[in-house]
């Protein structure tokens, strides 16, 4: 037997029991730390690879929740509105998308971050013909 696999007999043992203690929701980062201050010499990807031998992993922070997902089988609705997005000439037809963001901070609920208005016939080129 290797003195690897010698080391990760001895490790794996404390990072399950670790874990435990500590609610089963440390992952790698906060993992590591504590091996760190309880005096163990072991490396951040190591800890890791050897909380994947020992099945166990931290708790995600999920940020949105999906409750709806679209059934690409089904027929999409057709355009009602007659939208076209094309032009033929400079200037004729504009597309504009607004977008928030809730990554800025002390923006008031419903304050638009990011307007953006582009010609449609510009689409696609470098420069104005």
């Amino acid at each position: 037997m290797s003195a690897r696999m010698l080391h990760d007999q001895l490790l794996v043992p404390e990072i399950v029991r670790l874990h435990a203690e500590n609610y089963g929701v440390y992952g790698v980062r906060k993992m590591h730390a504590l091996m760190r201050r309880q005096g163990w010499e072991i490396g951040r990807d190591q800890t890791g690879r050897l909380m994947r031998l020992a099945g166990v992993r931290g708790v995600k922070r999920s940020k949105k929740v999906f409750t709806t997902k679209t059934d690409p089988a089904l027929e999409r609705p057709t355009d009602l509105v007659n939208r076209r997005f094309t032009a033929d000439r400079t200037t004729c037809r504009w597309s504009t998308q607004i977008a928030s963001s809730s990554l800025v901070r002390n923006r008031r609920p419903g304050l638009p971050v990011t307007a953006t208005t582009v010609s449609l016939f510009l689409r696609g080129r470098d420069s104005i013909p």
